[in-house]
């Protein structure tokens, strides 16, 4: 996953690292000392690829954002950039790992996905369904004062919606999702997500690739009592994910 988002932003592998570095200081962050270092690390990483594709321009996001018609400056590219790798990086992380665990962890679930009743794309919509990676997000600012149910809402200040409250809501919740794509982790309308094709596609082939070579995946903590979530409001997200699995061969590449 990380490679396939190193070659749309183009970065180097070294500035790929840099970055990734940064992105695993920013998820471990319990402290804000520790954010803004993290912050800086990813900015002086994408300051660099932005110097790169100013000399080496190419077919991708970063010499796209410097050329015309964007013609950002470098300040403007790079918090452009980090930006994306952030977005781009993390909540596919989390629908990958959310995955995984609905998987291992229900049975019902992870039978129809092993044995095909139920695809990989099928699954993922279930997923963002019920543990979507971006719990809250879409701030929105009312242009005047709002009444919603027995709550002011003042003008100008951020209202964040939460996703998961919204596709969990018992008056419209349904426990079968199957060939549902009705939820909201994507957003909707001109500001639905960009890139929900790209993510699709990498948690897609990920998934998929997973399970063909780690048929005997299983996790490593009892009904998944064990597991921690990160915390914070607005991704949800695993600490870790521990799983046992049987050795299997190297997947031959290049792969399709």
């Amino acid at each position: 996953m990380g490679q396939a988002l190193n070659w749309l932003l183009g970065l180097s592998p070294e500035t790929g690292k840099a970055a990734l570095d940064a992105i695993m200081v920013l998820r471990a962050a319990t402290d804000s000392e520790t954010v803004k270092a993290g912050n800086q690390q990813l900015i002086v990483a994408m300051a660099d690829a932005v110097m790169d594709k100013r000399l080496h321009p190419a077919a991708d996001v970063t010499s796209w954002l410097i050329e015309p018609p964007a013609g950002l400056n470098d300040a403007e590219a790079t918090y452009q950039l980090a930006m994306l790798y952030a977005t781009g990086s993390q909540p596919t992380w989390n629908l990958i790992a959310n995955m995984l665990r609905l998987m291992l962890t229900d049975d019902g679930f992870g039978g129809r996905l092993l044995y095909g009743a139920l695809s990989v794309t099928d699954a993922i919509d279930e997923v963002l369904f019920t543990d979507p990676p971006l719990a809250t997000m879409f701030p929105r600012f009312p242009q005047q004062m709002q009444i919603l149910d027995t709550t002011m809402l003042p003008p100008h200040q951020p209202v964040l919606i939460s996703v998961s409250g919204c596709n969990t809501d018992p008056a419209v919740h349904s426990d079968d999702h199957f060939g549902n794509r009705s939820h909201l982790a994507w957003g909707v309308g001109i500001h639905a997500c960009p890139a929900r094709s790209v993510a699709t596609v990498i948690a897609t082939k990920s998934l998929a690739l997973l399970l063909d070579a780690l048929t005997e995946i299983q996790l490593a903590v009892a009904d998944g009592t064990g597991l921690e979530w990160l915390p914070g409001p607005f991704h949800r997200a695993l600490k870790s994910l521990p799983v046992t699995f049987s050795p299997c061969s190297p997947l031959e590449l290049p792969l399709a």
